[in-house]
């Protein structure tokens, strides 16, 4: 099986080719009084996780967004370590995803604003949830997965804060959290 590294460049050319597809070239391109400006962000940030099959935990969160007007594209990768028996190391729950997808954002003229977002993901467990509850196989498994991305922020038009709130649905463990991320960009 391919590696993470294979599907992050396979997920980074669909974004680019997606991207094109759905940005006009230049705001000229909207008409003769200009159009909406491409907004593009990159935004790391913190997140926690849980859900009925995996343990909590605490993890990295960062995206890229592609936006013109009230349309955003959206490039995510979250990592996610297992907490539980932390500090001994005893976590074994952690899981990845990497995913691309489509959302609406409000019409906020600055600033990262609000959005929800909705796509296809790659997701990767370090041990593969058992049909049994609270029982794991020692070797990984991945799975496709459907995320969903909601996302309020405040700032200025380079740089804010923003809340978010997620969750991914797949057949092996669904799970959902909370993040805080920092969009840096031009956001006019």
């Amino acid at each position: 099986m391919k590696g993470w590294g294979y599907l992050a460049r396979v997920w980074a050319l669909v974004g680019l080719v997606t991207g094109y597809a759905v940005l006009p070239r230049d705001a000229q391109a909207q008409g003769p009084g200009g159009g909406d400006p491409v907004r593009v962000i990159v935004a790391p940030g913190l997140v926690l996780a849980g859900g009925t099959e995996l343990e909590s935990g605490i993890g990295g969160e960062g995206h890229v967004a592609v936006e013109r007007g009230r349309h955003r594209l959206l490039l995510r990768l979250a990592v996610i370590a297992d907490v539980a028996g932390f500090p001994d190391g005893s976590g074994d729950g952690d899981v990845s995803e990497i995913g691309l997808l489509y959302g609406r954002r409000d019409a906020a003229r600055r600033g990262p604003g609000r959005s929800i977002s909705a796509g296809l993901a790659a997701v990767h467990f370090q041990r593969c949830p058992d049909e049994r509850p609270d029982s794991f196989y020692d070797s990984g498994c991945s799975t496709v997965g459907v995320p969903v991305v909601a996302e309020a922020g405040i700032g200025s038009s380079v740089v804010g804060i923003a809340l978010q709130l997620f969750v991914n649905l797949n057949t092996k463990a669904p799970f959902a959290g909370v993040g805080v991320s920092l969009p840096l960009g031009w956001m006019p």
